[in-house]
C-alpha cells in the first residue's frame, strides 16, 4: 500500500479492503493475496432477498435430485475401520453408512480430532492438525432496522455516497487502522471504526415498504484482556451504542429516532452458533503462508482428499478459503468425481481454460 498509493486516506481504504477479507495488515509472505482481496472487495455482491436464499435453493436442488437433509441432529462420530471412512453416527444414535464418500465442511480440528480421534490417525498428521492456527480477530456486528434511509453529510458534495454499497467509517488515517489492529492483539476495544452497509438501498425487498436495514461490521478481539470472551455478554449493548454514535457523526439521521431495533452479534456468539468457527474465526482458520493454497489446511489434505480413504473435506478451511466464493465446494466436487470415475456434467470455467492455455496451471 505504501508503494502504490501516496494519499493517506486512499492508502487506508485499500489496506482496509485487504484486511476485511482475511489478511492482517502486517502479515508477511502473503502479499500475493492482496490483489485478490481487493478484487473480491471491488466485486462485492448483494444476494437478492438475503443470502439465506442461496442455502435454501441449494437445499431444494439436493432434495430434487434424491438427496436428504437432516436438521438439528449433529454428527458425533465419523466411523473409521482399517483406515477407511464407513459412515457417521448422529447424536440420536442413528448410524448412516457411506457407500461412496463422506465429505466434511467442518474445520480440521473438529473433523479429525473430535469426530475421528487421535488414536485412529498418524501421529505426524495429528501434529499438523494441532498446528493449525485460528485468526487473532473476529467480527462484532450490529444489525439495524431503520425507519428511513441514511443521509450522510458527505452526500452534500457527492450524492452518490447515499447509494454506496459499503462505507468505511471511523478510520481517518492509515495509523488509525494499524492502531485498531494492535488493540485487537492486546484484547482491547479501540474507538469504534467499521464498515457499514444498507442492503435495502439496493434491494428494497429486504424490508417492509419504505423501511430500511443496515449493518455495522467491526474487527474485534475474541478474548478481551479484562474478562475474556465471556465479558462480551456484559458489554455488547454498550459497544453497539458506541458504534451507532460514531456512525451518526457521519450520517446524523441514523439515531435513536430512526432506529426501530437492533440485533447484536459478538465474536463469542459466532463461535456458539458455528462451533467450526473456533474463537469466532470467520475463515475457519487464519490466512497465513503455511495455511493457504496447496497448504490449506495442510499438505496432507490440500487436494480435498484426506489420509482416511473415502473421507474428503471442503469448507473455508480448505482451498480456496472463505468469503462465500464456492471455491472449496467446487474444487472438492472435482476431486471426488475424479476419484469415483463419475463423468462431469459441468464445463471448466472460462478463466481456468485461459490459465491452462497460458501454461499457468
Amino acid at each position: 500500500m505504501d508503494e502504490l498509493f501516496e494519499n493517506d486516506r486512499v492508502r487506508t481504504l485499500f489496506l482496509y479492503l485487504a484486511c476485511m477479507w482475511g489478511l492482517e495488515y502486517d502479515v508477511a509472505g502473503v502479499g500475493y493475496l492482496v490483489p485478490l482481496m481487493i478484487n473480491r472487495a471491488t466485486h462485492y455482491r448483494l444476494c437478492a432477498r438475503g443470502s439465506h436464499r442461496i442455502a435454501h435453493l441449494l437445499g431444494k436442488i439436493l432434495v430434487k435430485n434424491g438427496g436428504m437433509i437432516w436438521c438439528g441432529v449433529p454428527v458425533t462420530k465419523i466411523l473409521v475401520e482399517n483406515g477407511e471412512a464407513k459412515g457417521v453416527e448422529l447424536a440420536n444414535g442413528d448410524i448412516i453408512e457411506a457407500e461412496k464418500a463422506i465429505i466434511s465442511s467442518l474445520d480440521p480440528y473438529h473433523t479429525f480430532l473430535k469426530l475421528i480421534g487421535e488414536e485412529k490417525l498418524d501421529p505426524e498428521f495429528v501434529t499438523r492438525i494441532k498446528d493449525y492456527k485460528w485468526e487473532e480477530w473476529s467480527l462484532f456486528v450490529v444489525h439495524m432496522a431503520l425507519n428511513e434511509a441514511p443521509n450522510f453529510k458527505a452526500a452534500s458534495k457527492n450524492p452518490d455516497v447515499n447509494k454506496a454499497l459499503m462505507c468505511i467509517i471511523g478510520y481517518e488515517s492509515e495509523e488509525d487502522l494499524i492502531n485498531h489492529w494492535e488493540s485487537i492483539r492486546k484484547g482491547e476495544l479501540a474507538k469504534p471504526a467499521f464498515d457499514v452497509r444498507f442492503p435495502t438501498l439496493h434491494d428494497p425487498s429486504q424490508a417492509p415498504f419504505g423501511k430500511h436495514t443496515g449493518l455495522i461490521t467491526e474487527f474485534a478481539p475474541y478474548e478481551l484482556k479484562e474478562g475474556g470472551a465471556e465479558v462480551w455478554y456484559k458489554i455488547r449493548r454498550k459497544h453497539a451504542e458506541q458504534c451507532i454514535e460514531v456512525l451518526s457523526q457521519y450520517a446524523p439521521n441514523v439515531n435513536k429516532k430512526n432506529i426501530l431495533g437492533i440485533y447484536i452479534t459478538t465474536p463469542l456468539d459466532i463461535e456458539n452458533k458455528f462451533p467450526d468457527m473456533v474463537k469466532g474465526s470467520i475463515k475457519q482458520g487464519a490466512y497465513y503462508p503455511l495455511q493457504m493454497g496447496f497448504m490449506r489446511p495442510n499438505e496432507y489434505c490440500s487436494d480435498h482428499s484426506t489420509p482416511i480413504k473415502k473421507l474428503y473435506i471442503c469448507g473455508a478451511s480448505s482451498h480456496s478459503g472463505g468469503m462465500a466464493n464456492y471455491g472449496p465446494g467446487y474444487c472438492a466436487a472435482n476431486k471426488i468425481i475424479e476419484d469415483l470415475g463419475i463423468p462431469k456434467n459441468w464445463e471448466e470455467p472460462e478463466f481456468i481454460k485461459k490459465a491452462r492455455e497460458a501454461g499457468l496451471i
